[in-house]
């Protein structure tokens, strides 16, 4: 069998039919009505909140978190819609939006005026989160768990927080969306680095896929302590399309979204593998992102298999952290002796390293296949590079027998594995 791969620079894969053992990726889940009316009609039956028009008219000042193109999220689509419903009481309050960028990089303008439309863009002050510069975080308290919760200061300043993302399977998170657009969506690097060591903590079973998860207790308290009042999430299909919106309270709405969401991600297997062949998409940009891939690998190469990981990555490993170069995917014991020492102090970083560790150190061998990270690069990272899928492929089966059985998993950015 031919495997083509959502990427243009990197060859096809060919499997012999006694080798594969399966092509999994998420169910074809098919729109029930355009974006636009499904949109609509979510925002017009709020769960557990007020109406965006409600919480409008009580409002001076209204700041929109969105997600940013590290996400497939349309936030052009939903807009519209909810500036309709926001400025359609007596009187129109003033209206600011916040990419929502976490620990990423800032987002040019015409990735703004992608993402958001370029009309937003002209008549509406759009910020980037800046997490990096002490001066724009205030702090607001510790979660219960002593977590400290340093903020974007700005949001002080606004008094109706909405955010917008989509809902799709997350190794640390349980799901995507919800308070994610706050934590680590507009948070500090202690809070961030924080909730993500806990997270390397669980194996990846343990989490992803589970909507009420540890992690997400603690990004649900963040945001709950920022005062975010309502969300607006998606759920899009593995072609990018609306097939679902949930507009309200932020848990209520996004363990509806996390419901459908599963339904939709979830890729079935009969049993573990011996080679796993994962491409990145749509987490692309970036190793950062493309680890999500990785992570979702743990759940369905057998104990000794391979992994290999299709990512173009054309920013690299990582801009904004580039400390993973320095240490690489290392076992989480070893990890954690880091971080107990003081070694290591970037606790997001640590948590990365522990969980692809966990990975190709603890579980398989990783074997990559990138034309955005160097030959060298990947050594670094402790996988093993090879020009092509082809090549890839054929280290493994030299590595476990003629015999080996491979899987294909699309989308792997985004996939909730299943087995059994």
């Amino acid at each position: 069998m031919r495997i083509h791969f959502p990427y243009a620079d990197i060859p096809a894969l060919d499997v012999a039919d006694k080798q594969l053992r399966g092509v999994v990726s998420p169910r074809d889940a098919y729109p029930s009505a355009p974006a636009a009316d499904l949109i609509r009609e979510a925002l017009d039956r709020p769960l557990g909140s007020p109406t965006l028009r409600g919480l409008g008219n009580r409002a001076r000042r209204v700041l929109i978190l969105c997600d940013d193109n590290t996400r497939p999220t349309p936030v052009h689509l939903v807009l519209p819609a909810v500036l309709e419903r926001l400025t359609a009481g007596g009187r129109a309050p003033e209206i600011g939006f916040m990419i929502a960028t976490g620990t990423h990089r800032p987002m040019t303008m015409a990735e703004k005026a992608a993402k958001l439309g370029a009309e937003i863009c002209r008549n509406y002050p759009v910020w980037d989160h800046r997490w990096d510069e002490p001066s724009e975080l205030t702090y607001i308290g510790e979660t219960r768990s002593g977590i400290p919760v340093k903020l974007n200061r700005h949001l002080l300043e606004f008094d109706l927080l909405i955010g917008i993302g989509h809902v799709a399977p997350h190794r640390m998170a349980g799901f995507g969306g919800g308070s994610k657009i706050v934590q680590p969506g507009v948070c500090g690097a202690l809070t961030t680095g924080r909730t993500h060591w806990l997270a390397a903590g669980f194996t990846t079973a343990e989490l992803m896929g589970q909507a009420e998860n540890p992690v997400r207790m603690e990004m649900d308290t963040v945001a709950a302590m920022a005062k975010l009042a309502a969300i607006v999430n998606l759920v899009l299909n593995s072609r990018d399309q609306v097939v679902g919106c949930f507009y309200g309270e932020p848990v209520a709405a996004h363990r509806a979204a996390c419901r459908l969401s599963r339904e939709v991600f979830s890729g079935h297997v009969d049993a573990l593998a011996d080679v796993v062949v994962i491409e990145s998409y749509p987490g692309d940009i970036d190793l950062w992102q493309a680890s999500k891939a990785l992570a979702a690998s743990e759940m369905l190469v057998r104990p000794g298999g391979v992994v290999i990981l299709v990512t173009p990555s054309p920013e690299g490993v990582s801009s904004e952290h580039p400390a993973m170069l320095d240490y690489g995917y290392r076992p989480v014991s070893e990890v954690e002796g880091w971080v107990q020492r003081g070694e290591m102090t970037d606790l997001m970083v640590a948590a990365e390293l522990a969980i692809g560790g966990r990975v190709i150190r603890e579980r398989a061998r990783g074997i990559m296949v990138s034309t955005g990270i160097s030959a060298e690069e990947t050594r670094q990272l402790g996988m093993e590079p090879a020009a092509s899928p082809q090549e890839a492929l054929e280290m493994a089966l030299h590595a476990l027998g003629a015999d080996a059985g491979v899987l294909v998993v699309r989308h792997g950015g985004e996939i909730l594995p299943v087995v059994g």
